[in-house]
């Protein structure tokens, strides 16, 4: 699995060249876009500080635990 995430530059288009090179590899490609970027509903983005620990706290370790 590739975890692409949109910070605050950047968008889920980016997300494309990673799912081309990918997909036929057979390796799934996951997007997600953080609070106060793209078209998720924040207010704020805190320029990669508290986004890495999102990503493990509610992302990462929840796939892990579920045998993904």
């Amino acid at each position: 699995m590739c975890a692409h995430v949109q910070l605050c530059s950047g968008c889920r288009a980016d997300a494309n060249e990673a799912a081309v090179i990918l997909l036929p590899s057979n390796i799934t490609v996951f997007t997600l876009d953080f609070s106060g970027s793209g078209l998720s509903d924040g207010e704020y983005v805190s320029l990669g500080w508290h986004e890495v620990s999102y990503l493990y706290m509610h992302v990462l370790i929840p796939l892990l635990i579920s045998g993904y």
